[in-house]
């Protein structure tokens, strides 16, 4: 869901790119403010005092209030679909969590699997053809089947503790789905919240073979190939998902990803992940030669008060028989924490990304 920056907590927040670099190279800054900026300088913070340098630095764009996409979910292109002649079905694992209002689970061209208010809606174009209500805390096996006169959607439960079945065929064949990118757990148009739930085992139907998608227990670089064929198509997983999260196949027979993989190949999705804010970069510093490494900061003044945003010179050599680790993940660590209101009022919102921004 794309937002914008709320700026109530601080009326600048930014990044620079990389967070550390040797003597000589460059570092990008990026910002997102409300408010028009006075003065941009340069401080080094691990002294006594912040000490102000002279160091030369180039404006290459103007800040302004940014945006960003909140909410994890998993994406198949077009371009990637085209690989196969049609899909005829979709299977997948579902673990839904807490969702309020309206959440999309499926999509794919005018065929919509949706969560409104607790329930399962069917949608295919404005037509709706199911609404049952949908557990949440229980491993689901959710297919819609295509290859039939009239398709079918079947959604049953793993927990014989819990059991739930839905079985209902829908009038409207929604078919070429290759001509589409599907998406789970987030809708084409990114206007409402993303699904929070687990992904696991997620299959396509098509005519020439099954293909997969089973996820790993260590997070990706790149996007996910599928198994089941030699031209293999890309699972994108969008916004930095958790993974490495128990799956249906979790016995508790062991909590070691690493000797039962099977065990942990779910991902978790939710609607407030972040991933790379990806925006333009505002100034653009090459740090001089002979700088001795430490902690500094982009000071970014307006009238009335001031933020900085931090970054780091490494050693280009070996100068010190002592190495001090600066615990960067700190500014980062808690920032996902669900907290109640009525204890901690001071606490940034959802929507408040300065409490995930390196800036201090």
């Amino acid at each position: 869901m794309k937002r914008a920056v709320d700026h109530d907590a601080m009326s600048v927040v930014g990044y620079t790119t990389p967070w550390s670099a040797k003597a000589g190279q460059q570092i990008n800054l990026s910002l997102s403010c409300d408010r028009p900026i006075k003065a941009t300088r340069i401080c080094r913070l691990d002294k006594p005092a912040p000490e102000f340098l002279a160091w030369p630095f180039e404006t290459i764009g103007e800040p302004q209030h940014r945006y960003f996409d909140q909410g994890s979910f998993l994406f198949v292109r077009a371009g990637e679909l085209a690989k196969v002649q049609a899909v005829h079905g979709i299977r997948f694992e579902l673990f839904l969590t807490r969702n309020e209002g309206a959440r999309t689970i499926l999509e794919a061209g005018v065929l919509g699997l949706r969560l409104r208010d607790g329930a399962f809606v069917l949608e295919i174009g404005d037509e709706t053809f199911v609404q049952k209500k949908a557990p949440t805390g229980v491993w689901l096996t959710v297919e819609l089947d295509l290859r039939q006169e009239q398709p079918r959607l079947r959604i049953k439960s793993h927990d014989h503790l819990a059991p739930y079945e839905l079985h209902e065929r829908f009038g409207s064949p929604a078919r070429n789905l290759q001509a589409h990118g599907i998406h789970f757990g987030a809708s084409a148009t990114h206007h409402e919240p993303t699904l929070n739930a687990k992904f696991a085992a997620i299959r396509l139907e098509t005519p020439q073979r099954t293909v997969a998608w089973d996820f790993p227990t260590l997070l990706p670089t790149q996007p996910i190939l599928s198994s089941g064929g030699a031209d293999p198509l890309l699972l994108n997983a969008i916004n930095q998902p958790a993974f490495c999260t128990t799956s249906a196949r979790w016995d508790g027979s062991s909590f070691e990803p690493r000797f039962v993989p099977s065990h942990y190949d779910a991902i978790h999705c939710h609607d407030d992940d972040i991933g790379p804010l990806e925006w333009p970069a505002s100034h653009r510093l090459t740090i001089p030669e002979n700088v001795r490494p430490g902690v500094y900061a982009f000071q970014i003044e307006w009238d009335g008060g001031y933020e900085r945003v931090v970054f780091f010179v490494t050693s280009s050599q070996v100068s010190s028989p002592l190495l001090y680790l600066v615990p960067t993940a700190t500014y980062l660590a808690y920032a996902d924490e669900y907290l109640p209101d009525h204890l901690y009022n001071g606490k940034a919102t959802t929507g408040d990304i300065a409490s995930r921004s390196p800036t201090i």
